[in-house]
C-alpha cells in the first residue's frame, strides 16, 4: 500500500511538472500575428508622389540605385568593445589589458585610412538579443519581443515581408548584386569560453583576417 502511495505521489508530481512546462510555453512564450502584406514597387510607401521621383527608371524601386553591388557582413555577438583598439597606458594608472582589445586591427585601419567612407557606430538594442529575434528585426524592420523567444530554436522561414525577399524580387538574375554573410564563430566562442578567454582573442583575430577581402567591395559591416 505504501509503494502505491509513493508511485501515485511521483505520478502527481510528474504531471504537475509537465503541465507547468506546457502552460509556460503556451501561455508565456506566445506567438504573435504576422502580417501577410508585401510591398511592391508599384505601391509607394506613403500618400502622394515620391520626393525623389525615380520610379520610372529601369530597375529602380522608389529611388535610384547608388551602388551596383552590396556586401553585408554580419558577425553574430560582436560587441562594440570588441572593435575598440588597445587602450594606451595612462601615466599614474595601471594599464588596461583585456584579451579582446585590438584584435580587429583592420577595422581601425579602415577608419583611419578612409575616414569619409568608414564609420563605427554603437547600436543599443532592447532584449531579447537572441539570434533569431535580431535577424528578424534586421530583415523585417519589426521590433523583436519575448513573444518570439519560444521559436528561437528550430525556427521556420520568415513569412512577413522582409529585406531578403524584396532583394530576390528586384535584383537582376545575372551576376550577383548582393552578398550577405553571417558568421557565428564569435557567438559560439562567447557561449563556451566567455569574452575574456584567450580563445575569444583568437577568434577575433581570425575574423579580422576574414573581413579584410571585403574592403574592396565597400560593404557594410554591422555590429550586433
Amino acid at each position: 500500500m505504501r509503494k502505491i502511495s509513493v508511485l501515485l505521489f511521483l505520478a502527481w508530481v510528474g504531471f504537475l511538472f509537465y503541465a507547468g512546462i506546457a502552460l509556460f510555453t503556451s501561455g508565456f512564450l506566445l506567438t504573435r500575428l504576422e502580417l501577410t502584406n508585401h510591398s511592391s514597387c508599384q505601391e509607394p510607401p506613403g500618400p502622394g508622389s515620391l520626393p525623389w521621383g525615380s520610379r520610372g527608371e529601369p530597375g529602380a524601386c522608389w529611388m535610384a540605385s547608388r551602388f551596383s553591388r552590396l556586401v553585408l557582413v554580419l558577425i553574430d555577438a560582436l560587441r562594440f568593445d570588441f572593435a575598440q583598439p588597445q587602450l594606451s597606458h595612462v601615466s599614474g594608472e595601471p594599464p588596461v589589458s583585456l584579451p579582446f582589445l585590438g584584435k580587429l586591427g583592420f577595422l581601425q585601419r579602415i577608419l583611419e585610412i578612409q575616414p569619409h567612407h568608414a564609420r563605427l557606430y554603437q547600436s543599443k538594442v532592447d532584449p531579447p538579443t537572441t539570434t533569431m529575434q535580431r535577424l528578424k528585426a534586421l530583415t523585417t524592420g519589426s521590433l523583436p519581443t519575448f513573444i518570439d523567444a519560444g521559436s528561437n530554436f528550430a525556427s521556420y522561414a520568415i513569412a512577413e515581408d522582409n529585406l531578403v525577399k524584396q532583394l530576390t524580387s528586384t535584383v537582376d538574375s545575372g551576376e550577383w548584386d548582393v552578398l550577405i554573410t553571417h558568421f557565428l564563430g564569435v557567438d559560439h566562442c562567447g557561449h563556451k569560453h566567455g569574452p575574456h578567454h584567450p580563445e575569444m582573442a583568437k577568434k577575433l583575430s581570425q575574423m579580422d583576417q576574414v573581413i579584410q577581402p571585403f574592403s574592396e567591395a565597400r560593404g557594410l559591416i554591422r555590429f550586433e
